[in-house]
């Protein structure tokens, strides 16, 4: 029959029997067919032909085995991925929150950092605030004292004047009195001008001006005593500075009068100035 083996036992050349197994094949719209002749050694190598179901088994519970075997660590790599998926997303989670919590805390700096500026801010204004009420109480202060004091420095200036023209005869010592009482009501008139500059509260003025011209221009309002040399150290080409030249004149002329006083017997006054790099 055609597609059907048939084994049978065949005799070889030295004489010895072998299981021979006969395959016979039709030849397609042709009365003819091939018979097609294989050793049961070849099929089967040294195995007997009923031992093939039992291999076949083994291999199928081996094969079943491995499948087992290979589908629990799949699933246990599924597990693991599913796991280290999750880790991952924590991870980010966490990164994200402590990206946001430092982004927290810069803004949170910042907003202390911005809160102590305008603390400063507010207690310099606060500052200014109690020094201009202080200089407006001064200044109303030293409005009326001068207004008081200047009443009776007009009357002992015209009385000196009057005297000076009725004893301008009078011998050397009467006018070197007089003129010692003359120049004092003056120093006392310029003590009050400058008592109630201090207390006024101006808006400061800047423009350019010359270091040289300025101190110049203090030493000429300003006489120094006979004993006192003074000398300028300021260089031809210093630049000039944008200050208020009659806020920052003020100030010279109180830091002459310092070093003037600060030298009773005479000495040497040395005014200098210097561009710095």
């Amino acid at each position: 029959k055609s597609g059907k083996a048939y084994l049978f036992e065949a005799a070889l050349s030295n004489g010895d029997k072998v299981d021979t197994f006969a395959f016979r094949v039709a030849v397609k719209n042709t009365p003819f067919s091939l018979v097609v002749l294989v050793l049961a050694s070849e099929l089967f190598g040294n195995m007997a032909p009923w031992h093939l179901p039992l291999a076949m088994g083994v291999l199928a519970i081996i094969l079943l085995a491995g499948t087992a075997i290979i589908f629990r660590i799949n699933t246990q790599n599924l597990v693991l991925c599913a796991r280290l998926e999750e880790s991952s997303k924590r991870e980010q989670e966490i990164e994200e929150k402590r990206c946001l919590l430092e982004k927290e805390i810069v803004e949170r700096k910042r907003a202390e950092e911005a809160l102590k500026e305008s603390y400063k801010e507010l207690k310099a204004a606060q500052e200014q605030l109690v020094r201009h009420e202080k200089l407006a109480a001064l200044g109303q202060l030293a409005g009326g004292v001068g207004h008081e004091l200047r009443n009776p420095l007009g009357v002992i200036s015209n009385a000196i004047y009057f005297l000076q023209m009725t004893l301008s005869e009078a011998d050397g010592t009467t006018r070197e009195y007089l003129e010692m009482i003359s120049s004092e009501v003056s120093n006392a008139d310029k003590i009050i001008s400058d008592l109630l500059d201090f207390s006024r509260v101006k808006a400061v003025e800047r423009e350019e001006t010359s270091v040289s011209g300025l101190v110049s221009k203090v030493l000429e309002k300003q006489p120094t005593p006979e004993n006192v040399e003074v000398t300028i150290a300021i260089p031809p080409d210093l630049p000039a500075v944008f200050v208020d030249s009659v806020m920052i004149g003020q100030v010279l002329s109180n830091l002459v009068t310092n070093a003037c006083q600060a030298m009773p017997e005479g000495g040497k006054l040395t005014i200098s100035a210097q561009a710095e790099k």
